[in-house]
């Protein structure tokens, strides 16, 4: 299915997934974003996300301990974070917040 093969390709790479955004012509429901990812940050990537999605819901997500991702409570209200590892029902719960 073309959907998942370009959300696995934008999860691992943060340059391909701010590429997406910019790029497409595209719909989207939410982004749901790891916040280290090489090039581009999954915080800037959200940020960009909201400059041109500005209703739609935004996750971003870390295994990484608080200190090696800055604090969390200066993401914008907007924006829900879920600690790796999680599970299907937290990433449903911070979707539907």
């Amino acid at each position: 299915h073309r959907t998942t093969r370009v959300l696995r390709r934008c999860r691992k790479y943060g340059d391909d997934a701010r590429k997406w955004i910019e790029d497409r012509n595209c719909t989207f429901e939410a982004l749901i974003s790891d916040i280290i990812m090489p090039g581009i940050s999954g915080v800037e990537v959200a940020r960009l996300f909201r400059s041109r999605f500005a209703h739609e819901r935004i996750v971003l997500m870390s295994g990484y301990a608080q200190d090696e991702i800055g604090p969390i409570e200066e993401l914008p209200p907007d924006i829900r974070f879920v600690q790796k590892p999680l599970t299907s029902q937290m990433l449903s719960n911070a979707l539907t917040a």
